[in-house]
């Protein structure tokens, strides 16, 4: 092509154009899977199950997570509206304890959809074994247990000056409590039920034992002591 004067800035045009849609890059159809975002409670029992939640739907049925610093793979299924995951945490989760869930993927493609890196702290568990007044766990507003055997009795001590009211809840298990100045003395005994309210009598002086048992000689499940001021 032959240009000269104003020509060559209608040359110069036409090149360009000429270029661009030559080495123009081509839009796949469709496009990426959308990005979400999870959260997580900041603070979970040391037992059951952990949710994690989605901001909005995903295609996935299931969601996989590592958890560290234990180095396990945790595999949940995904709710029916596919926008919370539900996982059963390992018995050798420790309380007291932050742990962080990274997110993995089987289909590499789909990684960058998650982008969270999670963290959570774990409420304290008891420390097996502490089944007399030798051993008993310290509570200091809420511990998280197991009566993993029938004959097993779990014993905490707190100190009852600062002690007024122990709230007994089970998580699909049989738990019961006593609450004694020292072992073979009884000061208040709980009834039987999913969430019991124990009061601690004003004469409850020096240090207070809770003992966890379960009377119908079940085991499984979880319990929660919180203690309240």
């Amino acid at each position: 092509m032959n240009c000269g004067g104003k020509a060559l800035d209608i040359c110069g045009i036409a090149a360009v154009l000429f270029f661009s849609m030559t080495f123009s890059c081509v839009i796949p159809s469709g496009s990426e899977p959308e990005a979400f975002q999870m959260s997580i409670n900041d603070t979970v029992a040391p037992f059951g199950r952990i949710a994690v939640m989605l901001s909005n739907a995903v295609g996935e049925s299931t969601l996989i997570m590592k958890l560290f610093p234990d180095n396990i793979v945790l595999t949940a299924q995904m709710n029916k509206t596919r926008d919370t995951a539900s996982f059963s945490l390992p018995l050798s989760i420790s309380g007291n304890s932050i742990y962080m869930l990274i997110p993995q993927a089987e289909n590499t493609s789909l990684i960058n959809r998650y982008r969270d890196t999670l963290f959570f702290h774990t409420w304290p568990k008891e420390n097996e074994p502490n089944n007399n007044i030798e051993t008993a766990d310290s509570i200091f507003s809420k511990i998280f247990g197991s009566l993993s055997i029938v004959d097993d009795v779990d014993w905490y001590v707190a100190d009852s000056a600062f002690l007024k009211r122990c709230v007994l809840r089970n998580y699909g298990g049989t738990a019961n409590l006593r609450v004694a100045r020292m072992p073979g003395a009884p000061v208040i005994e709980s009834a039987l039920r999913d969430t019991e309210i124990v009061a601690i009598p004003d004469n409850a002086k020096g240090m207070a034992y809770i003992i966890v048992y379960t009377p119908l000689k079940s085991a499984g499940g979880y319990y929660e002591i919180t203690t309240l001021r």
